[in-house]
């Protein structure tokens, strides 16, 4: 069945051009509030932003040819001529037609799905380009800038929460539509049916069951009585499966001593780039991905961590007790009926008894986890 979701991580292209000779639009805060849309997934490392400003003809074949980009998003002026205006090295227009556009796009069709002319009168351009390219989008008329933002930011949430670029063209003009604006109808889309990407099937023998492929997250930022990812890795299932150890320290983050000193924000960061490059490693063959989270860390570390993935990753927990027995705790739903717990129960505040766990305990958060 053809898709229309857009696979992640998606490459966006922004692109701009604001002639001299033209009236002047306000791209910058058009940007901006696309970026603040999107923010979340760009952390995550799910969308990929590169933007161009004061674009040229070179800019934009540049642009095309470093970028990749599955969208590309032009907002600029648009003429009653079937053009766009991009700019010369001193500012002034230069006016591009629509055969020179099509066959720009027609060269990039294997890697583009996409294309936005947030300009007006871009109807014409977006429908001959939509014969090269999955999904065009222009606009029937003249814009204001308050509704090419709206439908832009509408738009780019619905990708973001993964809604296909049908549907979420469909919410970008309900925005409009829903502030009363004059101009809601004027965003129009064309898909070109025999372009849609159907993804290829991959056999499967029968009586083959695929192994599901292990990520394990090592939080290793507290250099003193670390946990070695191979005594982790000794305690996870299916020893043949492929796998995947991530070292927060390989992402950026500083071990200290004890977890004192430690950067908050750094680790944040780093925990942001080794999400997204799990999300990098996600198979397109359709085998299933097993998350298992260890280490020594902080606890708001491992919070953040559960904060990145409980949205859309069910994950395991590796824990050593101080007698050396180890605790595999699966949060994926609601757990068995006699699962080991990390730590007894005890009620008030004074702990008489203390803990089974030696201090190096991972603790997660998941949104997903339904508590017994």
């Amino acid at each position: 069945m053809p898709t229309q979701k857009l696979q992640r991580p998606i490459k966006i292209l922004l692109f701009s051009a604001n002639p001299n000779a033209g009236d002047r639009l306000r791209v910058d805060r058009e940007f901006r509030e696309i970026r603040s849309a999107l923010h979340a997934e760009v952390q995550s490392g799910n969308v990929l932003l590169e933007q161009r400003s004061a674009g040229r003809t070179e800019d934009l074949q540049d642009a095309l040819l470093r970028c990749e980009p599955h969208i590309v998003h032009f907002s600029g002026h648009g003429t009653a001529n079937e053009e766009i205006l991009l700019e010369e090295s001193e500012g002034e227009a230069r006016r591009i037609g629509k055969r020179a556009l099509v066959d720009l796009f027609a060269l990039f069709n294997k890697s583009i799905r996409v294309v936005l002319l947030n300009a007006c009168h871009s109807k014409p351009l977006a429908e001959a380009i939509g014969e090269q390219i999955e999904f065009a989008m222009g606009m029937d008329d003249a814009l204001t800038d308050t509704a090419a933002i709206n439908f832009a930011v509408a738009f780019y949430r619905a990708i973001a929460c993964d809604r296909t670029v049908p549907d979420a063209f469909g919410i970008g003009r309900n925005a409009l539509h829903l502030k009363s604006l004059e101009d809601a109808d004027v965003p129009v889309l064309f898909t070109q049916p025999s372009l849609v990407m159907t993804p290829p099937a991959e056999p499967v023998p029968a009586g083959d069951v695929r192994k599901p492929i292990q990520v394990l997250f090592i939080l290793d930022i507290v250099a003193d009585n670390p946990v070695s990812h191979e005594e982790v890795e000794a305690h996870l299932p299916d020893q043949r499966s492929e796998r995947h150890v991530l070292c927060l320290g390989q992402f950026g983050a500083r071990p200290t001593l004890r977890g004192i000193g430690i950067d908050f924000p750094g680790c944040a960061d780093a925990v942001a780039r080794m999400v997204a490059e799990a999300r990098r490693k996600l198979p397109g063959d359709g085998r299933p991905v097993r998350y298992y989270v260890a280490g020594r860390s902080p606890l708001p570390v491992f919070a953040h961590l559960g904060m990145e993935l409980s949205s859309w990753a069910d994950v395991t927990l590796i824990n050593q007790r101080k007698d050396l027995s180890w605790d595999v705790l699966p949060l994926q739903g609601r757990p068995a009926a006699g699962d080991p717990r990390f730590f007894k129960s005890i009620k008030g505040t004074n702990l008489v008894e203390p803990s089974d766990a030696d201090g190096r305990v991972a603790i997660f958060i998941s949104t997903r986890h339904t508590p017994q």
